[in-house]
């Protein structure tokens, strides 16, 4: 696979540092322009190299929030800047993952060599690191496959009459929003468990559910957070420093018996593609109506492609969109004021917006029609 670097530092004469590594270590620097350009799918493990310099004035907490934006495409995040006197916000890099080159007096030797030590061990594992990535939920696949072989196993069968809904988006389209209405619908008829597994958890917030985040957790063996009638919620506390291990989740939820929709974050759902998360899988994309957003996802493999927020009319005719997922089903869910109020009043927007809540059971349809979904009480 190529290496790619995207130079976002904004550091005058920072491509007189990369020139010389480049022929070194065989990679192309490309600009914030042609990474806007690009499709999710091919930025995983490729680099991006930021700086202070290029954020300004702007605040740590508004550069952490365009870094875990970066970072959930599957991007490969270093950062350059100055040290600062509460080092919470190098902690809060360390957690997502950045590599950071913080110093009192950024000096073109010091950053030359850093990156040198960065790309020698990239170099080096370039080929397992990209495996890794792609095909991180190859293992407990295999494992599971084994079990029908072997009855003694601790490892759980996937059962032959389950169902999991996968579903994800970029960061800000609505996923959970999609997710947790689609799963209040599915309610409406039968057990469903919701689980929260995307890099930001809210649900304890959206549902008023805020006492039971203390004990959230998606350690197995997994308890569900707290209840809604016949939906069973499992998070984490949004607030703690619990990390998701998507190959336990997904040797759990395997041999569940009630269907389950199962909200990853971007770089988890691409990553595993090719997993069956139980008998039945369906995978469901979210998006918005803008047009660039949509060409940032073009092509990303999904059953049901989800165009959330839509403005009324839309911007183009509803098969503009059918052209960046030609074989995926189209699903439009208007933006209603409601939601705000939902959110305050712990309910899910469905519940009090006759708008959202036809929307979703439409979309129920369209999976029944499509035998990926029984509604029958069992």
């Amino acid at each position: 696979m190529r290496k790619t670097i995207y130079d976002l530092t904004g550091l005058e004469g920072f491509e007189s540092i990369l020139n010389p590594l480049q022929l070194q270590y065989r990679f192309v620097v490309e600009s914030a322009d042609t990474l806007a350009k690009q499709n999710v799918e091919t930025l995983s493990g490729q680099w991006v190299i930021l700086s202070d310099e290029r954020f300004g004035n702007k605040s740590d907490e508004e550069i952490l929030i365009y870094l875990q934006q970066l970072s959930q495409t599957g991007l490969s995040l270093r950062y350059i800047g100055v040290p600062r006197n509460d080092p919470t916000f190098e902690k809060q890099l360390h957690d997502i993952q950045v590599q950071t080159y913080l110093v009192d007096v950024l000096t073109e030797e010091g950053v030359s060599q850093w990156l040198s030590e960065q790309l020698q061990t990239w170099y080096e594992n370039a080929e397992e690191e990209t495996k890794e990535v792609s095909n991180s939920l190859e293992e407990p696949q295999n494992e599971v496959q084994e079990i029908y072989v072997d009855d003694k196993t601790s490892v759980k069968p996937i059962r032959e009459d389950n169902m999991c809904i996968v579903i994800s988006g970029a960061p800000g389209v609505g996923a959970t929003f999609v997710g947790v209405n689609l799963a209040t619908a599915l309610a409406d008829k039968r057990e469903v468990n919701y689980v929260e597994a995307a890099m930001r958890p809210c649900l304890t917030t959206w549902l008023g559910a805020e006492e039971t985040e203390v004990q959230s957790t998606l350690s197995v063996p997994m308890h569900s957070a707290f209840h809604r009638g016949n939906l069973n919620v499992f998070t984490r506390n949004p607030f703690g420093d619990e990390q998701v291990h998507l190959r336990d989740v997904a040797k759990e939820i395997s041999a569940w018996r009630d269907p389950t929709v199962l909200d990853l974050s971007l770089q988890d759902y691409l990553s595993s593609l090719d997993h069956p998360f139980a008998s039945s899988t369906i995978r469901i994309l979210v998006t918005t109506g803008d047009i660039h957003r949509c060409r940032y996802l073009e092509g990303i493999q999904a059953d049901i492609v989800v165009i959330n927020q839509a403005p009324d009319p839309l911007p183009v005719d509803e098969q503009e969109y059918q052209v960046f997922w030609p074989d995926a089903t189209l699903v439009f869910v208007p933006y209603e004021p409601q939601q705000g109020i939902a959110i305050i009043q712990g309910q899910a927007a469905a519940q009090i917006s006759e708008a959202v809540s036809k929307v979703m059971g439409n979309l129920l349809e369209r999976l029944e029609r499509r035998n990926l979904v029984e509604t029958r009480a069992v």
